[in-house]
């Protein structure tokens, strides 16, 4: 299946990199960001490692999500079908 702009697969790692940069932009513009980024959890249900892990971890939570954080300290999302997307 090919999308918009010809492309049938992302690189997960450009991905968590975009990621982290558009979070950078909301902790220093606020919500005028409009960019739910928080929003984006890997397959295995992750959130993407970043300084600001927690503030993506309190919006998921404020959005009423499950959280359960790792001997790691990695942050899991529970997910319910249809929820959101993942990569």
């Amino acid at each position: 299946m090919s999308l918009d702009f010809g492309a049938d697969v992302t690189c997960p790692m450009r991905t968590g990199n975009a990621i982290k940069k558009l979070t950078e932009k909301y902790v220093q513009h606020g919500p005028e960001a409009a960019i739910p980024f928080w929003r984006v959890i890997r397959s295995n249900e992750m959130l993407i490692n970043s300084k600001h892990l927690e503030t993506c971890a309190k919006r998921l939570e404020k959005e009423g999500f499950k959280l359960h954080y790792t001997e790691k300290g990695d942050i899991k999302v529970h997910i319910e079908d249809g929820q959101v997307y993942s990569f």
